[in-house]
């Protein structure tokens, strides 16, 4: 996969971020880590604040790859902020429109 665009690697994985299965949305979402930030953003944070997502492994997995992308969270950024809670509230905050640790 080393020789596929960004573009070719989010289209494929993202429809997989919001997969039935635990372990295949695990898989998507680690496998956009250090893929371009602009184009890895819409589909994680659409599924961090989709009302499906419950499995908080996912969202501070979603946080992390986030966070050491340095995404833009754009328009998002409050509602993002917003979803930052309980032990993730911890380890997360959102700051200059990216997300940061603590």
């Amino acid at each position: 996969w080393k020789l596929a665009t960004d573009y070719e690697m989010v289209s494929r994985l993202a429809p997989y971020v919001t997969d039935l299965d635990e372990n295949v949305r695990f898989a998507a979402i680690e496998g956009m880590t250090g893929r371009d930030p602009e184009k890895i953003g819409p589909p994680l944070i659409a599924a961090l604040l989709g009302p499906e997502e419950e499995s908080n492994r996912i969202k501070r997995t979603i946080l992390e790859v986030l966070e050491r992308a340095q995404a833009p969270l754009g328009d998002q950024a409050s509602a993002v902020a917003a979803a930052i809670t309980g032990p993730l509230a911890g380890d997360f905050h959102v700051d200059g429109g990216v997300v940061k640790k603590r």
